[in-house]
């Protein structure tokens, strides 16, 4: 190798080893405010009790929406502050019949041209806002999911403190013992959607929005509308409130789960949804948020752009391995600077494991995770070079998929 190739590849190392220090400084601050960060307190919060106006928006989800409301309905809560509103949006199933007699109030929507779940919840914002002038605080949460019953309790404790406007509960998985899929599935919402956002909401950075289990003061809300419509409309939202001066703040006590999916075709569409929404979040917000940083700068920008520059963590392992096959037959860097991320990475999953008291088969399901590997860079190269999607695809529910694959079966044997 002539030695202007070797030095320039010297560089590239270099360079890219700074860049996973950067992120594995930032993983491992995150990793430690997640043990630090703390409930604000447990059962109803002192003094008077918020009202709480619970958004349900569903979209033939007949078959799951009932358990839903029943579980809001449960919330150890009191009755008189608090009402479901389930907004069965362009639905062709019995989804409103369903809402209704499990005991939620029900907003139909047909619009057809508009179609999506942000511009469902924009609409009911905009033309019901008279409906939701009695309430103190407006909760969000998805048509299939399982509700704590201190959801509410705990969300209301984290608006005690006056500068808290909007608050994101911890959005975790359900079956984590249903199969491999899930069991990787469980590791990644421990990391994506309890250690990150603790971490940054103990240093004062901000939790970002999960798409469920979100509450707000009826006044933002109602001023901001639902102002985000493309396929990652929580993230968008997040992004436009930090620029707002607005912080998300993490509530890991409001809790809510959701079954994710146990097959690969419902896993390929959820995944694709997330990864390409990353991707448009990343084109849209990197240069605003450098901008903004730079015009005044504050920790919450600060902690933004860097949250934007961290890649999935299948690709921080793709970096990591390739940094340290070459930096073997190289005098400099060391190889051992790219052993480094994965031994935060590796610390930083473990940390949401124990702290969301995984069940034990969950860990045994960790030898799988090469294999996940492989499938999401693939998945994430093939993302990276078509264009973004802008139509929000819901991934199938199970009974969905199971028909689908039934009818595959049909046409294949015929």
């Amino acid at each position: 190798m002539s030695s202007w190739l070797a030095h320039l590849i010297a560089g590239l190392l270099w360079a890219l080893a700074a860049y996973l220090l950067l992120i594995s400084g930032y993983m491992a601050a995150l990793c430690a405010g997640s043990w630090l960060l703390r409930s604000k307190g447990r059962g109803l919060p002192h003094g008077r009790v918020p009202s709480i106006a619970i958004l349900v928006p569903a979209h033939n989800e007949e078959a799951g929406i009932a358990t839903t409301v029943r579980d809001l309905l449960r919330s150890e809560y009191p009755a008189a502050s608090r009402e479901i509103f389930v907004i069965a949006d362009n639905c062709s199933d019995r989804t409103a019949a369903a809402a209704a007699q499990a005991g939620a109030s029900v907003i139909e929507r047909f619009d057809t041209t508009n179609r999506g779940k942000g511009q469902a919840l924009d609409w009911v914002l905009r033309s019901h806002a008279h409906t939701l002038e009695r309430f103190d605080l407006v909760a969000f949460v998805d048509a299939d999911m399982f509700v704590d019953p201190q959801f509410l309790a705990a969300s209301a404790w984290a608006f005690a403190e006056p500068s808290v406007s909007v608050v994101q509960g911890r959005y975790t998985v359900s079956n984590p013992s249903s199969s491999w899929l899930s069991a990787l599935g469980f590791m990644s919402f421990a990391y994506v959607n309890h250690v990150r956002p603790a971490g940054r909401t103990l240093f004062g950075g901000t939790a970002e929005l999960k798409g469920s289990g979100m509450v707000f003061r009826r006044q933002l809300i109602c001023e901001t509308g639902w102002p985000a419509g493309s396929i990652a409309e929580d993230v968008d939202f997040g992004k436009e409130l930090l620029f707002r001066g607005v912080r998300v703040v993490y509530a890991p006590s409001a809790i809510v789960t959701s079954d994710i999916p146990t097959s690969l075709r419902q896993v390929t569409v959820q995944q694709s949804r997330w990864e390409g929404g990353k991707l448009h979040v990343i084109r849209k917000f990197m240069g605003r948020t450098f901008r903004a940083l730079v015009q005044a700068p504050s920790i919450a920008l600060a902690d933004a752009l860097i949250d934007l520059i961290v890649p999935p963590l299948s690709a921080i392992i793709l970096l990591a391995l390739l940094g340290f096959g070459l930096a073997l037959f190289l005098p400099a860097p060391p190889a051992w600077l790219f052993l480094v991320p994965l031994l935060v990475f590796g610390i930083t999953v473990m940390s949401g494991l124990i702290q969301l008291r995984a069940p034990f088969r969950t860990y045994l399901y960790i030898a799988c995770a090469p294999a996940f590997v492989i499938w999401k860079l693939v998945l994430l190269a093939k993302l990276a070079t078509k264009p973004t999607e802008t139509e929000w695809k819901r991934t199938p529910r199970d009974a969905e998929a199971a028909r689908d694959a039934d009818s595959a079966s049909v046409d294949r044997k015929a």
